[in-house]
């Protein structure tokens, strides 16, 4: 396969970093409008849950797709669908809907975002293979797990800021202008047709995963890592004001505490991952101290302590989850790459959804404090017997000529 020029990586790198940090506004958009009009937590993890219900159904069509077509195309349709969500987000909120019509069409919104969902992310992760070789693929993908870490780090603070600088309504037009923009910037990398490998027969992917323990202990133990996000999104929040006392223009700089945890721990891993002999087991590790941090958090009585620990928390969870990332990219076929990176896509997006969905019942039956301590116990529990289980991620590491690509 031809690979394409420094330019097309480029718009590659600056197209990701645009519609992630979008998409994350976007995101946080949605839970605050919930949140502060509706103040029902349980339909605040509803509405959550919501946008990763079309994954469940689109994620095998769209893995046949990225194996068999062109997947800059596919990438480009998945992301006009997102710029629906945003234009569908800016009429509601210029036609001033009324409280009782709101969760419906808020409901609706994060459908069609799901829709794009299902699509971008898994052609995103797809294409950057047609871009790259394999050698240099690791770091490739170690730099583009960055942009998912700064999206969600900034899109809070961006949120506050904007609304309170533009108004609501121009702040979602500024959403629909720059969506555009990024959608230009795809143009640019030349699409690429079907690798040839691809014509060649190959197994059910369920069939491909069995013959591949390490792929499939490295999905389970990203699908732990990443749950925790979900409660952290939903939950974060009302803990910030309604516990701790913090206003809601100082609650989008907190939240972003998160996200610059989670950005340095994504620069860890692109720096030293390859030189981890025992990565397998410092994921593990790490994935143990994330359910320790998250009870404490729980525990907080100060809005400084919280977001210190926060911060801590985002740094090893983005350190795992990066790691995590370039491991799966690793080891997986090319003529699987497709259908593997639309279930990763499906992991990725669900099982953050399912997170807020059960924590926000249970902060709803009792209260956020307790939600977010069972968390940490089912992050922390699972980590130490998954450890004792997954003998293949537990002693995996890069292979030694892409580490050093």
């Amino acid at each position: 396969m031809n690979r394409q020029k420094p330019r097309a990586l480029g718009a590659f790198y600056l197209n990701s970093f645009i519609t992630l940090l979008l998409a994350n506004m976007f995101h946080y958009s949605l839970i605050i409008i919930s949140n502060d009009t509706l103040g029902s937590k349980v339909f605040t993890g509803i509405l959550f849950f919501s946008i990763f219900i079309p994954i469940l159904f689109l994620t095998p069509f769209v893995g046949r797709l990225l194996d068999n077509k062109n997947r800059r195309t596919i990438l480009f349709s998945g992301q006009v669908i997102t710029l629906l969500a945003y234009v569908s987000l800016f009429i509601s909120q210029w036609l001033n809907v009324p409280n009782n019509v709101l969760p419906f069409l808020l409901t609706l919104m994060a459908l069609i975002m799901g829709t794009s969902l299902a699509i971008v992310v898994p052609a995103r992760m797809a294409l950057l293979a047609d871009i790259v070789s394999k050698e240099k693929l690791a770091n490739a993908t170690a730099t583009s797990a960055l942009f998912p870490m700064l999206g969600f780090s900034l899109a809070p603070a961006c949120v506050g800021f904007l609304k309170n600088y533009l108004g609501s309504t121009s702040y979602f037009e500024l959403l629909i202008i720059f969506q555009i923009v990024a959608m230009y910037l795809i143009v640019l990398v030349p699409g690429q047709s079907k690798a040839a490998g691809n014509n060649i027969e190959t197994l059910p992917l369920k069939t491909y995963l069995a013959k591949t323990p390490l792929l499939k202990e490295s999905l389970l133990f990203f699908c732990l890592i990443i749950f925790i996000i979900g409660p952290f999104q939903t939950l974060l929040p009302i803990l910030l004001v309604e516990e701790l006392g913090v206003s809601h223009v100082q609650r989008g700089l907190f939240m972003s505490s998160l996200g610059g945890g989670l950005l340095l721990g994504g620069i860890l891993s692109r720096l030293y991952i390859g030189s981890l002999i025992k990565l397998g087991r410092i994921i593990f590790i790490v994935g143990g101290l994330i359910g320790v941090l998250v009870a404490f958090i729980a525990s907080a009585k100060a809005a400084s302590m919280a977001v210190a620990l926060l911060f801590v928390t985002g740094a090893l969870l983005g350190f795992a989850a990066s790691a995590l990332t370039i491991l799966i990219q690793d080891v997986t076929d090319e003529r699987y790459r497709g259908r593997l990176t639309a279930l990763f896509s499906l992991i990725f997006q669900l099982a953050p959804a399912l997170g807020g969905l059960v924590m926000g019942v249970i902060a709803q039956a009792s209260n956020t404090r307790a939600s977010l301590m069972v968390a940490a116990f089912i992050i922390l529990g699972t980590s130490v017997i998954l450890y004792l289980i997954f003998t293949q991620l537990n002693g995996a590491r890069l292979q030694q000529k892409i580490a050093n690509g």
